[in-house]
């Protein structure tokens, strides 16, 4: 027993020596004067951690972990560039960094194509919204905004129900991943909103085309991935709160929220609330039933040790969302805000936990969600439809660099959801269960500074059970027959991407 202890305590030792915190430290200055710049985001998105530099240019960031590191660099007025930066024990040694004065910023971070990294080393493209264009796009709802997009349209049930379309394809052929996790909500139908707003909202990446290699085969038609907000530069305690007024709907628009990092310890709070009244048309008419009520909380902490990274998030959503449906003409009168004829009362949790683990050369990510969606359907103080979907999901994958040349992630993600009817009478879907397994591999090659290529597989199994029950919640329903039933699917990738020049490229 004493020589299993004696061995225990040993490993821990070697691990811990192996995982000895590295420090970062160097200079930012201006590519042409070669003065230092004060004020520059120097910040490791994998991490979520990062610094600002002071009066003489210069940056330090402890506590990170051994291995290759993704450093993004911005400053207004600068053009963003990305470093990738290995860190080993002679971490002492400063680095400098120069860059461009440009009034355009690109190379920007994206994170939906598998991996952390740069616009121009994708196949994929990716578009990108961010916060300063999500604050000035109108619409009242996050969804609404992404008209701004290309190739991106909507469907409309009312202001607080909209689906996006990419490409003519909608509902189920659409992912919509909150921080890089699946949203399931019920999205086959039109009626359905999806749970997410702009609060706490970093960027929203959008892939318009096939992205179910990494997704699964729902990411058919493209998918958006809402990312939330970075924590505060260390050392620093942040705060904001913004308000905004709709002339056309009398909306009300109210966010707020706080976050600080200390060390390796970082935490942050959001809420926010719309309401809206019935919207006018172009010819001035109110269109009856577009009201809606929109509430959230977001909670957010974690910690950066030296061998890894490790977050907790917590959303919650709440919406009463009024539906312009044929009928409520005389039903509903004025310009109101108060949900009474017909509407969806819905509300939505979500438990996420993000995890890296830094085992030089590997990066290993753990992703585990829970969530929790509860729809009802309200028409004249009746409740017809009463449905509750739980759904757990793990998502673990492995990443390796090659000699700085090539990249491989390999994955296993794991779905299990559960759907309950309650007492209401109508069952748009049966009670369910459904278990999904797909297995991953993605290798990216840069052949040269010009030339990235990119080559995966994957494979998945789902199984359906539906169990016997009452087709509908009325006594004496006819019932519908058991299912248990397995599909398996096989599918594969190669994209390229050739940097003819400094602003053309071809993919």
């Amino acid at each position: 027993m004493k020589s299993i202890v004696v061995n225990i305590l040993l490993m821990l030792g070697v691990l811990v020596q192996s995982h000895a915190q590295q420090t970062l430290t160097g200079t930012v200055r201006d590519q042409e004067n070669q003065q230092p710049v004060e004020g520059v985001n120097v910040f490791i998105p994998e991490l979520q951690k990062g610094t600002i530099t002071d009066a003489d240019g210069r940056f330090t960031l402890g506590g990170l972990p051994a291995g290759q590191l993704k450093v993004q660099f911005s400053h207004i007025g600068y053009q963003n560039i990305i470093r990738n930066m290995e860190l080993k024990n002679d971490t002492s040694t400063p680095r400098e960094v120069a860059l461009k004065p440009t009034v355009i910023e690109s190379e920007a971070v994206v994170v939906s194509a598998g991996n952390y990294s740069t616009q121009h080393d994708n196949a994929i493209k990716i578009e990108l919204l961010k916060p300063r264009q999500l604050d000035r796009l109108s619409a009242p709802s996050l969804m609404g905004k992404l008209r701004k997009i290309p190739g991106v349209d909507m469907i409309g049930k009312g202001q607080g129900v909209t689906k996006p379309v990419i490409r003519g394809l909608s509902n189920s052929n659409i992912l919509v991943l909150n921080n890089g996790v699946k949203l399931e909500n019920f999205q086959f139908s039109e009626n359905h909103p999806f749970m997410v707003d702009e609060f706490g909202t970093d960027r929203v990446e959008v892939i318009k085309g096939p992205a179910s290699l990494l997704y699964g085969s729902d990411a058919v038609g493209g998918i958006i991935n809402v990312l939330r907000e970075k924590p505060a530069p260390t050392g620093t305690i942040e705060g904001d709160i913004t308000q905004k007024y709709h002339t056309n709907t009398r909306g009300y628009v109210t966010n707020v929220g706080v976050k600080g990092t200390t060390g390796n310890f970082f935490w942050g709070v959001r809420g926010g609330r719309k309401s809206h009244a019935d919207y006018i048309s172009g010819s001035d008419r109110v269109v009856p039933n577009t009201r809606f009520l929109n509430q959230s909380f977001h909670a957010f902490t974690g910690v950066n040790p030296s061998f890894g990274s490790f977050k907790l998030y917590y959303d919650y959503y709440e919406k009463d969302l009024g539906m312009s449906v044929p009928g409520l003409d005389t039903l509903v009168n004025g310009q109101d805000r108060d949900n009474e004829m017909w509407y969806q009362d819905l509300d939505n949790h979500m438990v996420l936990s993000k995890n890296t683990f830094y085992l030089d050369p590997v990066k290993i990510d753990a992703d585990f969600s829970l969530q929790s969606n509860h729809r009802q359907l309200v028409t004249m103080q009746q409740t017809p439809v009463d449905m509750r979907m739980n759904t757990w999901s793990a998502d673990v994958k492995a990443r390796y660099e090659f000699n700085g040349y090539s990249d491989l992630i390999v994955g296993v993600q794991a779905v299990r959801k559960d759907n309950d009817n309650g007492d209401a009478i109508n069952r748009v879907l049966p009670d369910h269960q459904v278990r999904d397994v797909g297995v991953f591999g993605l290798l990216q090659y840069s052949a040269s500074q010009k030339l990235k290529t990119q080559a995966g597989f994957r494979w998945d199994h789902r199984n359906i059970n539906i169990p016997g029950q009452p087709r509908t919640g009325r006594e004496n329903s006819e019932r519908l027959a058991p299912l248990d039933r397995s599909y398996g699917d096989v599918s594969g990738s190669l994209g390229a991407t050739y940097r003819l020049n400094s602003t053309m490229l071809l993919r």
